[in-house]
């Protein structure tokens, strides 16, 4: 409790230095640089250090991109899209920009405070034409198949997964799952983040698992843990091919502090981790894709999708032609984590411009397209298999090809503030 108590304060005080930022360039003085004396100007670099801000708190001190002001218009598609070219950053600035636009002038009721309405508002509407042409053509039919997917929810409680007796029944549960999606045919069949508690190599720990795998006939990814030793614990997702043979694993690379790893406990600091009883799981270092048939599937495994980055670096460089992200949110059922986690997911698919598969223990389960619609969604806290298809797709955006371009330009915006 005291960690998370701990990260909440810390990732406040961006907040507090963002409107620090803002008081600080609306005190008079008499030496202020052209640029803050600009009305246009400071909207700009006000929306340009909230963009900054957002970017420094995913990676400093290891990160936790929770909840950036962009997601919160992951319900309107035409409005998203230039996420493609942005990432959710250009989002957040625009939303900032239209705000202090808006308080500008009802503060100063002025001639000044105009051209920043009008700035505001012509953003917005080249966004939205923008995000309109964008998703007519991605729209348009494909010649590539379609991809039939089965979503797997199995709806554990987490406290169950670390009781020995309930460890078979989990195995079971997921048997009937396996079950019930097969008559549909599925090319891939997904399962959610640590969907087996005991770990997959060997086959010691479930020794029906491969003939079940086999008697489907398709592929499937599976997430568990990976345990090399009692100390060496990766949370993985394995890819399993219609032979029921493991064709690769991948391990999470980024782990959420407190919840899957302790900072400082390598320095003798004593804690206790959320998620394994018996300690803190390790980084993973393997390439963020997993083999299919239709083409290598960009990976995350639960907050790891809430980084806009790895995902688009799997693209541009591991080629991947679909994006799969396995969750288990169950220690938030209940509470608007899951809409907020199901948010990420759906920039992560624009800027990439793939269809992104979600396989959540307690939901919500879902299928995305690349403009960022939820086309299929499962019920949170059911036990259920979430049917759709997904068309594989090759061509790389243009966030893909430059990354975060766009967060160093709001960089120099913020320091012509100071030097101009």
């Amino acid at each position: 409790m005291a960690g998370w108590i701990s990260l909440s304060a810390y990732t406040g005080l961006y907040w507090g230095a963002w409107t620090a930022f803002i008081a600080f360039f609306q005190t008079p003085r008499k030496k202020k640089s052209r640029a803050a004396r600009s009305p246009i100007f400071f909207v700009l670099a006000g929306a340009a250090l909230w963009v900054i801000l957002e970017y420094t708190r995913g990676y400093l001190f290891s990160g936790f991109l929770w909840g950036l002001l962009g997601n919160s218009q992951w319900r309107v598609p035409w409005m998203i899209q230039m996420a493609s070219i942005t990432g959710v950053y250009g989002v957040s600035f625009l939303i900032v920009v239209v705000n202090l636009a808006i308080a500008g002038w009802w503060n100063m009721r002025s001639r000044a405070a105009i051209a920043p309405l009008v700035l505001a508002g012509s953003l917005a509407v080249i966004s939205v034409i923008f995000g309109s042409a964008r998703v007519r053509r991605l729209d348009a039919p494909s010649a590539t198949p379609a991809q039939n997917v089965a979503i797997l929810q199995g709806n554990v409680l987490p406290v169950d997964r670390f009781k020995r007796t309930r460890i078979m029944q989990i195995f079971r549960r997921y048997e009937g799952l396996m079950a019930e999606a097969a008559p549909s045919h599925p090319d891939l069949i997904v399962w959610p983040e640590s969907s087996l508690p005991l770990p997959l190599l060997g086959g010691w720990a479930y020794p029906n698992l491969d003939p079940l795998l086999r008697k489907t006939g398709t592929e499937h990814i599976i997430g568990s843990n990976r345990r090399i030793n009692r100390h060496l614990v990766y949370n993985s997702a394995y890819s399993y091919n219609p032979r029921g043979v493991i064709q690769g694993f991948y391990d999470k690379h980024h782990l959420v502090p407190f919840g899957e790893y302790i900072p400082g406990r390598d320095l003798g600091i004593n804690s206790l981790t959320l998620l394994d009883p018996e300690g803190q799981f390790t980084a993973g270092t393997t390439a963020g894709v997993l083999p299919t048939q239709a083409g290598p599937a960009a990976m995350t495994i639960c907050m790891e999708d809430i980084y806009p980055g790895p995902t688009a670096e799997a693209v541009a460089n591991g080629k991947a032609v679909v994006l799969i992200n396995l969750s288990n949110d169950g220690w938030f059922t209940g509470t608007a984590e899951l809409s907020q986690h199901l948010s990420a997911d759906v920039f992560r698919a624009v800027e990439s411009e793939r269809w992104l598969l979600r396989a959540a223990n307690t939901g919500i389960s879902a299928i995305i397209d690349p403009a960022g619609r939820v086309t299929a969604a499962s019920m949170p806290d059911t036990v259920s298999v979430l049917r759709g298809s997904y068309i594989p797709r090759t061509n790389l955006s243009l966030y893909d090809q430059f990354g975060d371009v766009f967060v160093a330009l709001c960089f120099f915006m913020v320091l012509a503030c100071f030097v101009l």
